[in-house]
């Protein structure tokens, strides 16, 4: 089993997300398992992908995904 080198994917400082631009290949149980418990808060995953629907990228259409803060 490979895992995610998270500290590939960390944004410069001006940014709001923890993770960004990680592949869809690695959106598994076990990534989301990973990044949760790296960063022990609860967090949402943005998709990013070439098709938008009103702001946001459907699942099924990204080819990348960031990881950001659950503010509630």
């Amino acid at each position: 089993m490979n895992t995610i080198n998270l500290m590939d994917f960390v944004p410069p400082s001006n940014y709001a997300c923890y993770f960004k631009n990680i592949p869809m290949e690695e959106y598994t149980p076990e990534t989301k398992k990973l990044i949760r418990k790296t960063i022990g808060r609860s967090v949402y995953f943005k998709f990013r992908g070439p098709r938008y629907y009103k702001d946001h990228c459907l699942k099924e259409d990204a080819v990348k995904f960031d990881v950001y803060p659950r503010n509630y």
